[in-house]
C-alpha cells in the first residue's frame, strides 16, 4: 500500500473529501524509516527492509524468466531515453517447487481497489479523487504516469504474448502508473490452454476513457509511445531472443516453451516484425493498438473472471 498524503491547506488542485485514502495508505520508504528507527540494527549503513512473498509448492523459474526478460526490456528503454515507465521486480527460484518473489511496494491491484473503495465508479472517477480535478497539475502528472506505463507495458504483453490480464494481476501504484505482474501464462502457455485472450494487450473501455477517449491528445501520445517503445525494442531483438534461447537450453519442460522451445522463439522473433522497414513497423503498431481497444475478447475475459473467480472486471 502507499501513501495518501493529503494537503490540509485549502488548495483548489488538490483531492476533495472523497479523496480514497483508504486505498494508499503509508508509503513504504515512511515504513522503512519506522521499522529502521525500532531496529537494534538499523543504524548499520547496509541496512534495508525489502517486502517479499515466500512461495511453495510453486515453480518459478519461468517467472524468473519473465522478471530477467522485464529488467532487459527496462534497461533498453532506459538506453533509448524514452519516457516511459516498467518496474522490475526480483524473483528468485530457490529450487523446484519454491522461491521468493519481490513484493511492488505503494501500489494496489485494480481488483483490490474496485473491492475496497467504497465509492469506486471508474479509474477516471478514482484519478479525480486521488490527485485533482481532471486538467489540474496533480491530475495531468498521474495520467502521464499511467500513460507512460500502459504503453510500455502493452508492447511487452504482446511481445511475450502475455495472457491472463485479468484486474488481479495490475497494480495501480500510488503516483498512477500500471504495473503488470504475475507471468505465469506467457510465449505459448495460455489459460485453459485455450488462447481466448487474442487481443494484443489490453486496452479497456475503462482505460480509454481515463487517456480522455479515443480522439484525445493523450490517447495519441499513448499511440505514439506505444510505436517508440516497439521500435527500440525491435532494434535489439536480438538480444531479447538470446536470454530466451540460453534459459530454453535445458528447460524445455517449462509451460512457457509448451515442449517445443524452438517454434516458441521463432513465433517471439517473428512478433518483433523483422521483415518490415520502420514506417511498416509503426503502421503495424498502429494497427495492434486498434485491434487492442475495446476488444470484445478483453471484456469478455473479465467478465469470465468476475463470473466464475470473483475478480473485479
Amino acid at each position: 500500500a502507499g501513501a495518501a498524503r493529503g494537503d490540509e491547506d485549502e488548495d483548489p488542485d488538490a483531492p476533495g473529501e472523497n479523496h480514497p485514502a483508504v486505498i494508499f495508505k503509508e508509503s513504504w520508504a515512511d515504513k522503512e524509516e519506522r521499522v529502521r528507527r525500532r531496529s537494534p540494527i538499523g543504524h548499520l549503513p547496509g541496512w534495508r527492509l525489502v517486502p517479499v512473498i515466500v512461495k511453495a509448492d510453486d515453480d518459478l523459474r519461468q517467472e524468473m524468466l519473465a522478471s530477467q526478460l522485464v529488467k532487459q526490456v527496462a534497461q533498453i528503454l532506459r538506453d533509448a531515453a524514452l519516457p516511459v515507465y516498467v518496474r522490475p521486480y526480483d524473483i528468485l527460484a530457490t529450487g523446484g517447487g519454491c522461491g521468493v518473489i519481490e513484493a511492488v511496494p505503494d501500489t494496489v491491484s485494480i481488483d483490490a481497489l474496485k473491492r475496497n473503495d467504497s465509492q469506486f465508479t471508474t479509474l477516471l472517477d478514482f484519478f479525480e479523487r486521488r490527485f485533482g480535478y481532471e486538467g489540474s497539475p496533480g491530475f495531468i502528472e498521474a495520467r502521464n504516469c499511467f500513460v507512460e506505463s500502459l504503453s510500455a507495458y502493452s508492447i511487452l504483453c504482446y511481445l511475450l504474448n502475455l495472457k491472463d490480464r485479468h484486474n488481479g494481476n495490475i497494480l495501480l501504484d500510488s503516483e498512477g502508473h500500471a504495473i503488470h505482474i504475475d507471468f505465469g501464462f506467457m510465449l505459448a502457455r495460455t489459460p485453459g490452454n485455450a488462447n481466448f485472450e487474442r487481443a494484443p494487450f489490453k486496452l479497456t473501455e475503462e482505460w480509454v476513457e481515463l487517456l480522455g477517449g479515443k480522439g484525445s491528445a493523450c490517447f495519441r501520445r499513448f499511440r505514439g509511445l506505444c510505436v517508440d517503445v516497439f521500435m527500440a525494442l525491435r532494434r535489439r531483438y536480438q538480444e531479447i531472443i538470446y536470454l530466451v534461447e540460453m534459459t530454453a537450453n535445458g528447460n524445455e519442460h517449462l509451460p512457457c516453451f509448451g515442449g517445443q522451445p524452438e517454434e516458441v522463439i521463432t513465433a517471439l522473433a517473428a512478433r518483433f516484425r523483422p521483415d518490415l522497414h520502420d514506417r511498416a513497423a509503426a503502421a503495424y503498431v498502429h494497427h495492434l493498438v486498434e485491434d487492442a481497444t475495446h476488444n470484445w475478447r478483453t471484456t469478455f475475459y473479465d467478465k469470465y473472471q468476475q463470473c466464475f473467480v470473483g475478480i473485479k472486471g
